[in-house]
């Protein structure tokens, strides 16, 4: 997988970079709401398991938000593209 290093000395983020950077786990969740009543139907109908089509979408939507790109390897930070947008039969 291709990538590019951020310059963190010109980033926007540089600050929260720094103050995480030495956390031993810095990660998040994130909880809401989320109406899928559509999405259900839309499975039943045409025979799709609800988890998996969940699950693709989830991964497709998250694809298109560059910050899920962003991996931190030693000192640097990378962004891993491309992100791989695939597509339903």
């Amino acid at each position: 997988m291709t990538y590019k290093i951020q310059d963190t000395s010109q980033w926007l983020r540089a600050e929260h970079f720094k103050f995480y950077q030495d956390f031993t786990h810095p990660w998040y969740n994130i909880c809401s709401n989320i109406d899928v009543t559509e999405l259900y139907h839309y499975c039943k109908q045409h025979g799709h398991r609800f988890f998996h089509a969940y699950l693709y979408l989830t991964q497709q939507a998250l694809n298109q938000f560059e910050p899920m790109a962003y991996r931190i390897v030693e000192d640097e930070v990378r962004i891993y593209s491309p992100r791989v947008r695939l597509k339903l039969k």
